[in-house]
């Protein structure tokens, strides 16, 4: 229709060519060749506005497409990233494997048996459990969040009571074992270290999240 529309004052003048019309059809045929002029015009600005709007619809729409699964792309990274640095946090409590000592002291008469065996028994589990425990987490097991709590408050368990233990069985002895080098370094930097560390774990498990759950 528009097309037509265009022709409309081209024929017009073909028409009028080699016909003795009168001055008034002359001018009517003149107004209504203007006035087609004009909405030849308009419909032409209309459909070219139309059309370049359309396409600009099209590429905006692309691109807030595109924008979201690119946001969608780096939270996923971002949050592979937090969740591999937790897993770090994890996995070094593997240290604690050596909770053996303790069995140790106790089977050569230096650790009272009621502090040893529970305290090293706590430590050893806590420590060989780490490294799997980190494993998972980083692989995006979901339920490793909620394993990872608890393993982490048993651990801080562990330390609570590996040193109220210490502290009851340390009158036991003239000479308290944990007073003397190297076992003075577990008090001292060993269990602030761990709770340390199981606070931190704690901490970011609340912002845990698996983008591609399992």
């Amino acid at each position: 229709m528009i097309r037509i529309v265009h022709f409309f004052p081209i024929i017009l003048k073909v028409v009028s060519i080699g016909h003795d019309l009168s001055p008034g059809i002359l001018e009517t045929v003149s107004i209504i060749e203007q006035f087609l002029s004009v909405i030849s015009f308009f419909t032409s600005c209309l459909v070219t506005n139309y059309t370049s709007g359309y396409v600009r619809l099209i590429n905006y729409t692309s691109y807030i497409k595109y924008e979201k699964e690119m946001e969608k792309t780096l939270e996923s990274s971002k949050q592979m990233q937090y969740n591999k640095t937790t897993s770090i946090l994890v996995a070094v409590q593997a240290w604690r494997t050596l909770g053996f000592a303790f069995l140790w002291g106790v089977s050569v008469g230096i650790l009272h048996p009621a502090f040893g065996i529970p305290t090293g028994v706590g430590d050893i589990l806590v420590g060989v459990s780490a490294i799997p425990f980190a494993h998972f987490l980083r692989k995006g097991y979901n339920w490793s969040k909620y394993a990872l709590v608890v393993w982490s408050v048993l651990g801080i368990a562990d330390l609570v009571m590996a040193v109220s233990l210490g502290t009851i069985t340390a009158s036991e002895f003239g000479i308290s074992t944990m007073n003397t080098f190297p076992w003075v370094l577990v008090p001292t930097v060993g269990v602030p270290l761990a709770l340390i560390l199981h606070g931190i774990t704690l901490y970011r498990l609340r912002n845990t999240e698996f983008p591609t759950r399992k």
